[in-house]
């Protein structure tokens, strides 16, 4: 690319005759010595010698000089902003700024915006349309700053900046403007909310038109028409603008496409910038870095302050929008609210409205003693009807009552706060008056005062009021259409959870017949739908009573499109069959064998086996090739893993709440929440490894964090076609030996304990394959060379990485110390950390599993609330909301966001499961007073365990160096008090202990 020496002299004069004529026009205060020393530099570079241009060997010399010349430019420039005096600002603003004085004059205080650079508007500039302009010029003196970049002897202009500049000067951000505010311009402010746009609007078109010597500058031609062509299309567009909705629906869809293409063209000069960096010359690539950080930098601060500007200017026009709202909707508002809301009228608020209107017949009983003229005696009895009238027509406590019985009970007080003002007012007032001889005439225009003042506040509060209403009815509204979309969503999972179980259960039979626990599933799960249907049908007749009619037809639609899906199908033949599945029962006792086999009898067997073997059909195709992979065990697996003394109470549990609540790891979507980013960087790295970036991710959690959770998940979502090896090393191996023999038979090329041949089929495999790994921190024990089996593992990683994409699991904290002994961050320096869940996400788990198990929830107070004085002075509602909180705030500390800990702390809680109820202790317990009394050694045992997973007594003697029977003491000690666990020879922490000793030791 050849520089054109006169064609840069011609832009230059081309630039400063239009920042002369557009921004410095009508302004009094210019110096014309400074605008002579502009001309000046300009001549100065024409008489430069210009073919000394194309000359190589000096090439480099005169652009330094003439980037040097335009850096004066951009300097001088500046500093040439002058800052007019207050009593000048209106005559220096241009022409059609004029147009923006009558919307922002009320606001001058309020505008005060920061420009890029290093100078700061005068506050007392109050003109919209000289700010934009201000901005424009500066930030297009910055855009158009010309730079060079060397490359090989050759000049290449660099146009980047301008391709920038344009982009973000057509693309003004009118349209965040728009979809920020749109929602409260009602009617009566649409008129001047479009006056706003259209000058807005044309400030761009006017900037837009004073840029031709720039256009024609750029010398591709198709980009060039492509700008035209856009300019074109904004300026007909404007022409024809036809208000709110034309431009919202327009003016995006013709300018999505021309976009993409500016910012695909952008890019590729971008790209293409970013190649003429010099390897050979270090003072090119440290200007380029410079360059790139400059032209960001502006970019960036551009784009802010159109933002803030906009921000700014919706803050000034709040004000206004909101007194026209009161003023133009107040009517219907009220008018809306009678004819929709159609619930009883609650006396909670009438008794202040009455004793406003007995205070005031008072009054005025003692004015018509006194002696007053007719007049005003008439002038009060006439106000008197009139705020009666106002509480009779507008029947403002109804409206109140609607407000304390929807959502909005916190509104209640400030009301009442005004309503004791207008009663102190009025009481105050009249005190004063009544106390004089007479009502002379002096004495007359203070009754007058005292019922105008009255009124302002009466109507002020009835306008706050009713604003407020508005609103809060619109979240009512919403909250009781998700209570529809929530209970019809509970109907869809209760149904698929008993049915899941039901197909389980006959797969399980080798014959494919029926048996009594396939029958008593599959008719909990019609009798829980039912009941949600029920619930629903009820929910949907207390909506018609408040709702608006919108709401109705579309809870009307959503009941009718729940009947045509196939769980509807299969509830509507239960309403058809109930009594021959109530005799079905009859026919398989406990032992599965039929007590009789009548013809009879046989086709209620056949009916009944047609409509679940359907529906277990259906979900075995729809779900997955094999149903067993997605229902869990009915009992809780490793149950003395982790629930030691507590079997027996949870053993306790209906069957539904065992199985919602189940400790295994989630096979399937349902239950699962959160992780999306630890999902995707997943995902993001096995597509880098298809593409030949060879690469492993490690997954480190905590235990019960929901690591085995996420490799399921993860394994199901990723759409791979490689073949999928799962392996789990449940147990610590001591030797190379054993861990060859499981990763061996795991991929299926024979049982060898020889790690060197292991390590050379797994090389050699034809096929990619996909392997989860967990356990990684039951291969080492942490002593003398305890570490072999973790090194050659990882080097197994690294040498078949190109073919196998690993994915491992591991202990967080055990990961810490790999990295601490043997920096393997850097063998595998993908990871993913799962953070605990927050509090909310914890809760939101709990009760979504409680909700399809169709129970209600009770509290109830342990053993050492009984005796507490404050429980029992509270009532059935306050106490329940006490317990409530408790039993939360202690779940929530003992878990610390492991979803495990919750589940089982819930479990451990249940008393007892009756009527349709489950009934919950909530008592205080301090895990921390246990843990603060053992001493150091026990507690260094205590963070082995923990860290390895688990530890028997000879494995812990080898780490800690101390005789077996010493450690066996401690592990006894600590079994007693309820800190470890015991499974055959293993001890583990105790679940609920856990988060506590984590912030005793790791914190």
């Amino acid at each position: 690319m050849k520089i054109d020496p006169e064609k840069i002299i011609r832009e230059l004069e081309e630039l400063a005759n239009l920042s002369v004529k557009s921004v410095f026009y009508k302004w009094k205060s210019i110096n014309i010595r400074q605008v002579n020393e502009f001309a000046e530099i300009i001549s100065e570079l024409k008489n430069e010698n210009l073919k000394s241009l194309n000359n190589e060997n000096s090439c480099y010399e005169l652009g330094a000089q003439f980037s040097d010349m335009l850096n004066k430019i951009k300097n001088w420039i500046e500093h040439l902003h002058i800052i007019p005096e207050p009593n000048e600002t209106t005559e220096l603003i241009i022409d059609w700024n004029q147009q923006f004085k009558s919307y922002i004059a009320p606001y001058p205080e309020s505008i005060r915006i920061p420009f890029p650079g290093d100078f700061w508007i005068s506050k007392t500039i109050d003109s919209i349309g000289a700010r934009i302009y201000k901005w424009i010029y500066r930030n297009f003196l910055n855009y158009f700053n010309l730079k060079f970049i060397n490359k090989d002897k050759n000049r290449y202009l660099r146009k980047i900046e301008l391709y920038e500049f344009l982009r973000y000067s057509i693309e003004l951000p009118v349209d965040k403007f728009i979809e920020q505010e749109k929602n409260i311009y009602l009617k009566g402010v649409s008129t001047q909310i479009k006056k706003i746009h259209s000058q807005l609007l044309m400030t761009k078109s006017v900037f837009l038109s004073s840029e031709d010597s720039i256009l024609k500058s750029i010398k591709n031609k198709d980009y060039y028409e492509k700008c035209i062509k856009a300019i074109d299309i904004l300026n007909s567009q404007i022409n024809s603008f036809n208000g709110w909705k034309e431009y919202e629906n327009n003016l995006n869809d013709r300018f999505t496409e021309f976009w993409q293409e500016i910012a695909k063209d952008f890019k590729s000069a971008w790209n293409l910038a970013g190649t003429f960096k010099m390897r050979s010359k270090k003072y090119s690539d440290l200007k380029n870095r410079k360059l790139r950080k400059d032209f960001n930098l502006r970019r960036n601060t551009a784009k802010q302050d159109w933002y803030d500007y906009f921000d700014v200017v919706i803050q000034g026009l709040k004000k206004d929008i909101e007194i026209s709202l009161v003023q133009l909707h107040i009517t219907s508002i009220c008018r809306k609210t009678i004819t929709n809301i159609k619930s009883d009228i609650s006396e909670r608020i009438r008794p202040n409205f009455l004793t406003i209107i007995k205070h005031i017949n008072t009054s005025s009983e003692k004015i018509r003693k006194v002696d007053a003229s007719n007049h005003y005696k008439k002038l009060f009895i006439d106000e008197k009807e009139s705020f009666r009238k106002i509480i009779r027509e507008q029947e403002l406590p109804r409206i109140i009552d609607v407000l304390v019985n929807s959502t909005i009970k916190n509104q209640l007080s400030g009301y009442t706060q005004e309503i004791i003002i207008i009663k102190e007012l009025i009481s105050e007032k009249h005190r004063l008056i009544i106390s004089e001889n007479n009502l002379n005439n002096n004495g007359a225009p203070k009754v007058k005062s005292c019922i105008v003042d009255t009124r302002k506040i009466f109507e002020k509060a009835l306008s706050v009021e009713l604003v407020k209403y508005n609103q809060q009815l619109q979240k009512y509204i919403n909250s009781e259409l998700e209570k529809i979309m929530r209970s019809v969503s509970d109907i869809d999972h209760v149904l698929y959870f008993h049915f899941e179980e039901a197909a389980r259960l006959l797969n399980q039979n080798n014959n494919g017949k029926m048996n009594n626990e396939a029958c008593v599933t599959a008719m909990d799960g019609f009798e829980l739908a039912e009941n949600q249907l029920k619930k629903l049908e009820q929910e949907s007749v207390k909506l018609e009573t408040y709702s608006e009619r919108e709401l109705i037809d579309h809870t009307t639609n959503f009941l009718r499109n729940l009947q045509e899906t196939t769980e509807s199908d299969v509830l509507f033949n239960l309403k058809l069959h109930k009594n021959d599945y109530k005799k079905l029962l009859l026919f398989y006792p406990q032992n599965g064998n039929n007590k009789s086999d009548t013809d009879t009898d046989h086709s209620v067997k056949n009916l009944s086996l047609s409509i679940i073997t359907g529906k277990a059909l259906r979900l075995k195709k729809q779900f997955s090739s094999d149903s067993t992979k997605i229902v869990n065990e009915i009992t809780i697996k490793n149950t003395k893993d982790y629930l030691a003394n507590m079997n027996e109470r949870i053993k306790a549990v209906p069957f539904v709440y065992q199985r919602l609540f189940n400790l295994n790891p989630l096979h399937e979507d349902r239950f699962f929440t959160g992780r999306i980013e630890e999902l995707n960087y997943v995902t993001q790295k096995y597509e880098e490894w298809k593409n030949k970036v060879k690469t492993a991710v490690i997954v480190l959690s905590r235990q019960g964090d929901g690591l085995s959770s996420f490799m399921n998940i993860i394994s199901n979502k990723l759409p791979q076609k490689e073949k999928i090896i799962r392996i789990n090393f449940k147990e610590h191996q001591n030797s190379i030996s054993k861990f060859c023999s499981i990763i061996s038979n795991a991929f299926g090329i024979g049982n060898t304990d020889d790690y060197t041949k292991m390590l050379k089929q797994l090389e050699d495999l034809k096929s990619p394959v996909f392997c989860v790994v967990e356990g990684l921190e039951r291969l080492f024990l942490r002593k003398v060379n305890g570490m072999s089996s973790v090194r050659s593992f990882i080097n197994l990683v690294l040498r078949t990485s190109n073919n196998i994409f690993w994915l491992i699991g591991c202990n967080h904290q055990t990961w810490l110390y790999f990295d601490r002994a043997h920096n393997l961050n850097k063998c595998i320096p993908a990871k993913i950390l799962l953070t605990p869940f927050t509090d909310k996400e914890l809760v939101t788990i709990l009760y979504n599993r409680h909700r399809l198990s169709g129970y209600n929830l009770i509290f109830k107070e342990g053993k050492e609330l009984q005796n507490k004085t404050f429980i029992k002075n509270m009532d059935a509602l306050a106490k329940q909301k006490f317990l409530q909180q408790l039993f939360f705030n202690q779940l929530l500390s003992i878990a610390g966001g492991n979803p495990s800990t919750a589940i089982l702390y819930w479990l451990n809680s249940i008393e007892s499961v009756s009527d349709g109820n489950v009934i919950l202790i909530a008592d205080e317990i301090n895990p921390g007073i246990v843990l603060s009394k053992i001493d150091q050694q026990t507690k260094l045992m205590i963070e082995s365990i923990y860290q390895h997973g688990g530890l028997d007594n000879k494995s812990l003697s080898e780490i800690m160096l101390l005789p077996e029977h010493e450690c066996q003491r401690c592990l006894s000690s600590s079994w007693v008090d309820g800190i470890l666990l015991q499974d055959d020879i293993r001890y583990f922490v105790h679940p609920f202990i856990q988060n506590t000793f984590y912030n005793f030791t790791f914190r």
